[in-house]
């Protein structure tokens, strides 16, 4: 039964090329010989209304949609508060996915949830589910106000590479959240947490002894929140600290604070334009913080870079953020 507060949409194409791989398997049933009757129809709109009738026909016999369905009814803050779900057509496995789109007209707001998924994870309905059980306790994160998402944090504002760096872990933690819950409800599959440990060891492996610990209370956590992990992702090594300061032994390069060899600026010219550089992101650092080798590297290069930039025209150059 669709969810009487969410408007229902999806694509024809989809439920088309879905319907078509299930009864692959059955060449003599009945569907065949009605699909093939209306490539007999001469008028082109009628002949496409046809096919769309057939196909949501077929659609409501398979219960295609239904693990869709399931996995909304699932989350009482999608139900109260989106007002449609539209479902198209991924085109690969990375694309799967659901997004959430809020809209405030007149002082009203109004949600939206997009999800896109290929063909055959549609016919699978175990795989659909357990992909949209995760995409939409996402989006019932987001709609929660306790969660206090905020699409637009500051983190945004930093150096391309370190912004990447945390979203990256923001993710990884987040994804965690999301599985630890979902298991404990028998809504995941048991390897979700081997899984998502690995993935954990690997985006917070600077953490050291103390990154086994930290997977469990994420993994653990019931109710997580937009600011509370962002922080964590931001400066993992701070966040985990008794003293909230971080340590110089930690392993973590200051600018990046990735994982690595931090060494202490080398004197000279070359050294000195590259603490130049670094500090124009990073006012508060300082050449006796150190920073990594790769940090290094990208700011020997900035003036560089600037230089080739100037020899572009305007247009380009605005374009380039750097």
């Amino acid at each position: 039964m669709i969810p009487p507060r969410v408007g229902y949409e999806i694509e024809p194409g989809l439920i088309e090329e879905a319907v078509v791989l299930i009864r692959r398997s059955t060449p003599q049933h009945a569907f065949w010989k009605e699909r093939a009757l209306i490539y007999e129809t001469p008028d082109p709109e009628e002949r496409d209304r046809l096919f769309i009738q057939l196909h949501a026909r077929e659609n409501e016999v398979l219960q295609l949609t239904a693990p869709l369905l399931q996995a909304i009814l699932e989350q009482p803050f999608i139900v109260s508060r989106v007002k449609v779900c539209r479902v198209l057509r991924a085109k690969t496995f990375r694309d799967e996915g659901a997004e959430l789109f809020v809209a405030t007209n007149d002082s009203q707001t109004s949600s939206a949830v997009l999800v896109r998924l290929r063909p055959s994870t549609v016919v699978n309905p175990e795989l659909q589910l357990t992909l949209l059980r995760h995409e939409m306790q996402h989006i019932a994160d987001m709609l929660d106000p306790n969660f206090k998402y905020d699409p637009t944090p500051d983190v945004l504002d930093l150096e391309p590479a370190r912004t990447r760096l945390v979203l990256d872990r923001y993710r990884t933690l987040w994804d965690t959240t999301i599985d630890g819950r979902l298991l404990r409800r028998s809504h995941a599959a048991p390897q979700a947490r081997a899984l998502r440990e690995g993935q954990f060891h690997a985006a917070f492996g600077g953490l050291k002894e103390r990154c086994a610990a930290e997977f469990e209370r994420w993994f653990l956590e019931e109710r997580p929140t937009h600011p509370e992990m962002l922080r964590f992702a931001s400066d993992p090594v701070a966040a985990t600290s008794e003293t909230g300061q971080r340590s110089e032994s930690s392993g973590i390069c200051p600018l990046c604070r990735c994982p690595s060899t931090v060494t202490r600026m080398p004197p000279g010219e070359r050294g000195a334009l590259v603490a130049q550089e670094a500090r124009r992101d990073f006012p508060h650092w300082t050449p006796a913080d150190g920073l990594c080798p790769q940090c290094f590297e990208l700011y020997a290069a900035r003036p560089l870079s600037r230089a080739a930039l100037e020899t572009l025209p305007r247009a380009s150059r605005a374009s380039t953020g750097v």
